[in-house]
This record gives structure tokens, sequence and C-alpha cells, in this order.
């Protein structure tokens, strides 16, 4: 993968899946400063839960 071999497309699917993962982690950390009652630092948190 890291010098271009793997199948057309495969890259773009690993972007995605990246993506979705850094969401969930987000979210999770959202979820745990509820919980928590503290409010956590979110690195480029702009208010949307997308």
């Amino acid at each position: 993968m890291a010098n271009g071999e793997g199948p057309p497309g495969e890259a773009d699917d690993i972007r995605v899946l990246a993506g979705m993962v850094h969401q969930v982690a987000e979210q999770v950390e959202r979820l745990a400063s509820i919980v928590s009652g503290e409010t956590a630092p979110l690195a480029n948190s702009d208010g949307s839960d997308t």
C-alpha cells in the first residue's frame, strides 16, 4: 500500500474508514465528557454531529 501497491480504490476505502473511525472517536469523547460532567476539549470541534 505504501508504494502504491494494491487494488485501485483500496486507498480511498482506507481513507473513508479512517474518517469514520475519527468521527466515532470524537463522539466517544463527547459522550465521555457528558457522562463525567466535564467538557472535553476537541481539536477542530465545530459543534456538528457529522
